[in-house]
């Protein structure tokens, strides 16, 4: 097992096992600002925060590189990536909608480096509507669910955006939830403002309790 982390321009992996071995994935990036990973793939995904945005794509084993811009004047918040049906979502705050493209109906184009084509994929905007500040989206495959805190309250939907459900919100947890991963089948971490502490809640029962995992904390950064 690993970790993978990126800062402003540079992506990297360290064993979770001692934390010291690190290995540069993917350099000279360009103002990253959210990432992914689709594990059965070995491939990274990752949004940068370039004029206009774009989000990359990058297989591990092979080095090959794909890209597609975004509207001029996006502003991505967060990202998750569906591994079964190569789907993207990601929270685009200015307009304030949880936006998806498909990696399958992709067109891919020469970039005339090698390794490196340009994708031509189509969004689409989840009609999901009174969302502000939405972040930190999670996908749980076994439910076919997309979890995201939305004004401090986690919220979920179907994958195609229908069948919204709060949650959680800051009545019922006592707090304003602002941090969220997932943490195996069925079973999601998450932060509050108010508390150091990370709780976890099971999906399918819908009960929360205070977790003390050595990762967790990092798994929220």
């Amino acid at each position: 097992d690993f970790l993978l982390a990126a800062d402003y321009d540079t992506i990297t992996s360290s064993l979770i096992e001692n934390g010291i071995e690190h290995k540069r994935l993917v350099e000279e990036c360009r103002g990253i600002v959210a990432i992914d990973y689709i594990y059965t793939e070995r491939t990274i995904i990752w949004a940068e925060d370039t004029t206009p945005p774009r989000i990359n794509i990058y297989q591990n084993d092979t080095s090959e590189f794909w890209f597609f811009t975004l509207r001029d004047g996006s502003d991505i918040k967060s990202m998750a990536t569906d591994w079964v049906s190569k789907n993207i979502y990601w929270f685009d705050d200015a307009d304030e909608a949880i936006k998806v493209c498909s990696l399958v109906a992709c067109k891919f184009t020469d970039d005339g480096e090698p390794n490196r084509k340009s994708c031509s994929c189509k969004t689409l905007a989840l009609k999901v509507k009174n969302q502000k500040r939405s972040h930190d989206l999670v996908i749980d495959i076994q439910g076919s669910r997309l979890f995201f805190i939305n004004e401090f309250a986690l919220e979920s939907i179907n994958l195609d955006g229908t069948d919204r459900k709060v949650s959680l919100n800051e009545i019922n947890v006592g707090g304003q939830i602002t941090a969220l991963a997932m943490a195996g089948r069925n079973k999601l971490i998450y932060g509050m403002q108010s508390s150091s502490s990370i709780y976890q809640l099971d999906i399918d029962k819908g009960t929360s309790q205070e977790v003390g995992h050595p990762l967790s904390q990092t798994l929220l950064l």
